[in-house]
């Protein structure tokens, strides 16, 4: 237990812990991912947040690799650090079916453009603005061709409907109303009665040229651009080896999967990153890496799913200061209240458990929402997806406008003659060192600083 006190030249943290013998005691400013902490509602209604990292921190970190290559590590160096374990072999350069999500699901407007084909056959293109495909109920698809006139309706076809351009590009209408170009050929695949399937179907190093720049600033290091390479190269040929069968598409255009823009995305900078790195992926035991990536991990990645995705320290990432490593925010009480109403009126959060790894004892896991009404146990994904954080590592800096010292003792051990607890302790209005007084049995043992 632990009680916070105020004095008028200084601001003490008074721990009691439970022992035999009067010893001293010492606090060393380490959390552990098993203390409950307690974090009382603000007196201002907003709860401060300090946080590490942006996105889940498995794999990758986008800023890490950065950090590695101005630091001199090579492509391989970099993969080698964040994937341990998996090794490069030659994909070649197989077709890629990416699912169009910008696109948009109800019917497919596909610009006119010279040579412009379906299912291989040109099209009419004189007088001809647009093309759209969509569903019809027996399972087909409707083409129809835009003129001054109007749309008119020019074939039906089987799915997928399937256009392509003598010059390799097919600008097609997002769902925005603008115009976009891709690579390749785009698939109107019928979806049901009301819906198509839009899918870009093309060379995975093609692809590759709108997927780096759209991950990773093109402006960055060379080595750094290899690497995304070779990690998107790497993401999208697991995700093709495991569509499932029948499925009309491989990946698709979002961060659910990897970002891909399409002809507006390219750069040179990147272009001769894939060129580089050409046909390169990463296996692990002869099978393809689940290569995952992210902005920035904070110091430490996150385990993942796979052997070759381990918690471990990353000195890189940081080593290049930005908002994603290190970042701050706040939560007001009645965004936390209208999140949870059956908790009534908000009293504290307790984190229940962390991962361990890093400050504060790192990515919360488990919290419990506490109220006048009742409490909800939520993780810290559901925290962090509820608030809009950048990561699930992050801790409550306040406790209101002039808060209260607080702390944790984690663990405490004997020794002949001595008692020894470890713990945690944080002033919110002060960067500075905090001074911590000992109680062992209800008697003071000792004052250190944490």
């Amino acid at each position: 237990m632990f009680l916070a006190k105020r004095f008028r030249a200084r601001r003490t943290l008074s721990l009691a812990v439970a022992g035999t013998l009067i010893a001293s005691g010492t606090l060393l400013a380490a959390a552990s991912a098993g203390a409950v902490e307690t974090y009382p509602r603000p007196l201002n209604g907003t709860v401060a947040i300090s946080g590490h990292g942006y996105g889940h921190g498995h794999g990758m970190s986008q800023w890490g690799a950065y950090g590695a290559a101005t630091q001199g590590l090579t492509w391989q160096q970099i993969l080698g650090f964040y994937y341990p374990g998996t090794a490069l072999a030659n994909l070649g350069n197989p077709t890629i079916r990416v699912r169009l999500d910008a696109v948009g699901s109800g019917t497919l407007h596909v610009y006119s453009t010279a040579g412009l084909r379906l299912a291989g056959n040109a099209l009419p293109t004189a007088g001809i603005s647009q093309y759209r495909a969509w569903t019809l109920s027996t399972g087909r698809l409707q083409i129809d061709a835009l003129s001054s006139a109007g749309w008119r309706s020019y074939t039906s076809s089987a799915s997928p409907a399937v256009f392509s351009s003598s010059s390799g590009l097919v600008p097609v209408m997002l769902a925005n109303g603008t115009q976009r170009a891709y690579r390749g050929s785009i698939y109107a695949n019928w979806a049901s009665s009301t819906s198509v399937t839009p899918v870009n179907v093309l060379p995975m190093e093609s692809y590759l040229r709108a997927v780096v720049p759209a991950e990773m600033p093109a402006s960055w290091q060379g080595n750094a651009l290899r690497a995304q390479a070779v990690a998107a190269r790497s993401y999208a040929g697991y995700d093709r080896a495991h569509a499932p069968a029948g499925r009309t598409w491989d990946t698709c255009d979002t961060t659910s999967c990897q970002m891909y823009s399409g002809i507006p995305a390219e750069y040179a900078t990147s272009d001769a990153a894939v060129a580089a790195t050409a046909g390169q992926t990463l296996t692990y035991g002869g099978t393809p890496a689940f290569t995952q990536f992210g902005s920035a991990n904070g110091g430490w990645t996150a385990a993942g799913s796979q052997p070759y995705l381990p918690a471990k320290a990353d000195p890189y990432d940081g080593a290049i200061p930005n908002s994603a490593n290190s970042w701050t925010t706040s939560i007001t009480v009645a965004a936390i209240q209208g999140q949870w109403p059956s908790i009534g009126t908000y009293s504290q959060l307790r984190i229940l458990s962390r991962d361990g790894h890093g400050q504060w004892g790192g990515r919360v896991l488990t919290a419990a929402i506490d109220g006048s009404a009742g409490s909800v146990t939520v993780s810290g994904a559901t925290i962090r997806s509820a608030f809009g954080l950048k990561s699930e590592w992050f801790v409550p800096t306040n406790s209101g406008p002039s808060s209260d010292p607080y702390g944790v003792v984690d663990s405490t051990r004997t020794a002949p003659g001595a008692v020894t607890a470890t713990g945690w302790a944080i002033d919110p209005d002060t960067s500075a060192p905090i001074m911590v007084q000992m109680y062992v049995d209800g008697r003071t043992n000792a004052v250190t600083w944490a």
